[in-house]
């Protein structure tokens, strides 16, 4: 099993020259979803709420009937914490770690990938790179990758 960890929190923030994400809650949505979709079918996704109302207002609207999909809600940490990935661990199921990032998404063999090629090294693995936006639709280039080990 691969359990993969969402730390999220959809305020607005700016730390040292780098902005939070525009679309906050469309790009939350997104990256579930792109769990959901995934072709390699055991795994779980936690999703670590670092004290945010509107992560927990979008699973309990969206996500919560999903059996391999949990909340946790934390109460806030400071901004770029490893203490939200850290309650990730302790609560994952999983002998595979995986990370995604809620403004992320990942394709659809991404789990299968990591999972074929796991050696008990740890790799880092990426395959979507956004290449710009054209009229509000964001442009995708899927890229001619294979997993990294030791590398990130």
């Amino acid at each position: 099993m691969i359990s993969v960890i969402m730390p999220v929190c959809l305020e607005p923030y700016e730390h040292e020259g780098i902005r939070s994400a525009t679309n906050p809650e469309y790009k939350f949505r997104r990256a579930v979803i792109s769990f959901i979709n995934q072709s390699f079918k055991e795994s779980e996704l936690i999703i670590v709420s670092d004290g945010c109302i509107r992560s927990e207002i979008i699973y309990n609207k969206y996500f919560s009937s999903i059996k391999n999909i949990r909340f946790i809600k934390i109460e806030k940490q400071s901004r770029f914490s490893g203490y939200v990935r850290q309650i990730g661990i302790e609560q994952s199921k999983g002998e595979i770690i995986s990370y995604l990032d809620h403004d992320d998404f990942i394709g659809v063999d991404h789990l299968k990938i990591i999972n074929d090629n796991f050696d008990l090294k740890w790799c880092y693995y990426d395959d979507y790179l956004i290449q710009g936006e054209e009229n509000e639709t964001l442009i995708f280039k899927i890229l001619e990758v294979s997993p990294r080990f030791n590398y990130i």
